[in-house]
């Protein structure tokens, strides 16, 4: 008789999951802060074409106006988001701050904030594979927990 071993894909770790959005969150942040540039430099060209006096006849002035309006709303909704994304990101950085096993914060911190691969965190923590997935795992257990008691 035949022994199969069936591999079933799970869901990853809540924690896992939610320390694994961190680099994402930053290139997001990082996307629309470019894009804030971007407007900011499009409104001071429009902004540097008003004038203060309505020159009879031509309506080609209010174009600019409204076009310098919805360039700083749109300002102002990508700073909401700004915003919205570094309260992500500070939270990400609280979770692991509240660890209290140094250890398990450098692995986390390497891993998921710097993106390093495992094999450059076992040569500078120079542990092997075992411990450092055991250290991983008890941080993932610390953060779960927090994340529990933060809903």
């Amino acid at each position: 008789m035949l022994n199969s071993t069936v591999w079933v894909r799970r869901d990853p770790n809540p924690a896992k999951r939610y320390l694994m959005e961190y680099r994402t969150l930053i290139k997001r942040r990082d996307a629309l802060l470019d894009e804030l540039d971007r407007l900011r430099e499009a409104n001071q060209r429009a902004t540097s074409r008003l004038t203060a006096v309505r020159l009879g006849g031509t309506g080609g002035h209010a174009s600019f106006a409204d076009g310098a309006i919805r360039v700083v709303d749109a300002e102002g909704a990508l700073n909401i988001t700004i915003l919205r994304l570094d309260v992500c990101i500070t939270e990400r950085l609280a979770a692991i701050e509240q660890l209290t096993d140094e250890r398990q914060k450098l692995v986390l911190t390497y891993r998921y904030i710097n993106g390093w691969g495992w094999e450059e965190i076992m040569q500078v923590l120079r542990l092997a594979e075992r411990p450092t997935f055991y250290l991983h795992g008890k941080a993932l257990e610390g953060i779960c927990r927090f994340m529990k008691s933060q809903q």
